[in-house]
């Protein structure tokens, strides 16, 4: 018998390269990205309590559009906005015991979808200095399309999560 109880996010690490073309105050930053999404899942099988970590990992193409705020100076408040589509390259469920040792792990790509397509907005701020930009930013990431396969158990699944980024702009 297998019972899950309570859902829980699960941090991910997400990196890759952007760049930023200016046009007055406002920008388009179209960026390429790895980014590991999933959630943790608390279970009980046959009376015994488990954890079990969904790991999906994306590489995804954003093109944001960006508004500096107030574009004098050097530190820039910004938000922005813009579409995401989102390749899925690896999806595995891992399996903890009650005291966290790792018990198994499975492949589970075939029950998602390839690709996700999605809605990215958020604040940050930039901080120009004379040969280099520095940003700290933000984001929500919404999910706009089911990601489940079709006999996949359950209704509708949609990616979604805050996300904080560090930048460093040449």
């Amino acid at each position: 018998m297998v019972k899950i109880a309570i859902n829980k996010t699960w941090p991910g690490f997400m990196g890759g390269v952007f760049v930023c073309f200016d046009v007055g105050p406002l920008a388009i930053q179209p960026e390429l990205l790895y980014a590991r999404r999933g959630t943790k899942v608390d279970l009980t099988i046959d009376s015994s309590p488990y954890t079990a970590e969904y790991r999906l990992d994306y590489f995804e193409g954003l093109l944001l559009l960006q508004w500096k705020i107030l574009p004098a100076g050097p530190l820039k408040p910004v938000i922005f906005a813009g579409p995401s589509y989102g390749s899925l390259s690896k999806a595995k469920a891992v399996l903890f015991d009650a005291s966290g040792s790792y018990v198994d792990s499975v492949d589970i790509k075939d029950m998602f979808k390839s690709g996700e397509l999605a809605a990215v907005f958020g604040a940050g701020v930039e901080l120009k200095l004379p040969f280099l930009k520095l940003s700290l930013e933000g984001r929500y990431h919404l999910g706009l399309s089911n990601i489940a396969a079709s006999g996949f158990e359950g209704d509708s699944i949609k990616n979604k999560g805050l996300t904080m980024m560090m930048g460093v702009a040449f």
